[in-house]
């Protein structure tokens, strides 16, 4: 897991052992800057693992997450981004349809794509924009059979993976319950 975002000092990223779902630990984002203290905000944060997709090409998806939020001032949401061919775009960004609320217990958030047989890298992970803090747990990736509807289209970002800057490509999804 990795956070990503453009000015990392307003964010602390980590594993918390105190609030979970489930199990010993937890991911966290927690926007760092004391409320007296008065910028622009400067672009969200994501808390985030990018691997190759091989697994999952021409399938339908399920990821699930457990997410819990507190005073979340501007959004928070779970996504699934595909990237594909030999260069960065194109790119499709899948946003659960359940809004992240301002504060929740926790909750879990469903996204449900097509992989196209053309991505070769899938990444998961959840965003946080503004002040608030967001935990994560107990994420998982599942076939589904075509039965079961899709979550909707995918949205078009002016982003990729690369410029979030989640380089690391694991050979396939790591520690989705924050345990190791």
């Amino acid at each position: 897991w990795f956070l990503r975002t453009s000015v990392a000092e307003d964010y602390r990223v980590g594993t918390d052992h105190d609030i979970v779902h489930s199990g010993k630990g937890s991911g966290f984002i927690w926007y760092a800057v004391p409320r007296m203290v008065v910028h622009p905000q400067r672009g969200p944060a994501f808390l985030a693992q990018a691997f190759n997709a091989a697994s999952y090409r021409g399938h339908r998806v399920r990821v699930t997450a457990y997410a819990k939020t507190r005073q979340v001032s501007e959004g928070a949401g779970l996504w699934v981004m595909l990237e594909g061919g030999p260069r960065v775009l194109p790119h499709s960004v899948y946003l659960s349809p359940t809004p992240m609320k301002r504060t929740s217990e926790w909750f879990r958030y469903t996204c449900v794509l097509d992989v196209p047989s053309s991505m070769s890298v899938m990444a998961v992970g959840v965003m946080l924009s503004g002040r608030g803090t967001i935990w994560l747990d107990d994420v998982r990736i599942e076939l589904v059979s075509n039965r079961v509807p899709t979550s909707g289209a995918a949205a078009g970002l002016p982003w990729s993976l690369k410029d979030i800057g989640l380089g690391h490509l694991a050979a396939g999804p790591e520690n989705l319950d924050f345990e190791q």
